[in-house]
């Protein structure tokens, strides 16, 4: 079995607020605080699924700590608003991105998560995945099949 030392590249942490009916303009001004990244729905380069977007981000460094209590800190005002759009049908996360290779993992922190939790919000993982080039090593994380890793 291999040992998970490496971690994810190109951190990134956002918050979003992603709707079919979402429009970013009418966002901005209820919340009161201009996005860093705003898409209408459709609007070309399109956000998943072709869905309005309007998010606050903060990205770069090999720390997630630094990154999420940054998205928390400029997000923490917007807590009561975040829930009422949920409310209102709007998906509202708190999303963690990186490039993942293999074997690669991202510890969340005790104290991570609870910075998260104050807004409210649930986290959602967003992963540029690079493919292995063997099945075989694809399953080496795996405990060997014959128990022998409980001894």
């Amino acid at each position: 079995m291999s040992s998970h030392t490496a971690t994810w590249d190109s951190l990134g942490v956002a918050l979003l607020v992603t709707g079919s009916e979402l429009d970013p303009g009418v966002l901005t001004r209820r919340l009161g605080v201009v996005p860093d990244l705003a898409r209408r729905p459709g609007e070309v380069p399109a956000f998943r699924d072709g869905a309005g977007c309007w998010a606050l981000r903060a990205a770069g460094g090999a720390e997630l700590a630094p990154l999420v209590h940054a998205v928390v800190e400029r997000a923490r005002p917007l807590r009561g608003e975040l829930g009422v759009l949920r409310a209102e049908g709007y998906r509202v996360s708190l999303d963690i991105s990186g490039r993942v290779h293999h074997r690669e993992l991202l510890t969340l922190d005790a104290a991570l998560l609870a910075g998260a939790a104050e807004l409210g919000v649930p986290i959602s993982f967003s992963a540029e995945v690079t493919r292995v080039p063997d099945e075989e090593g694809f399953w080496d994380w795996l405990p060997p099949a014959d128990g022998s890793h409980r001894a």
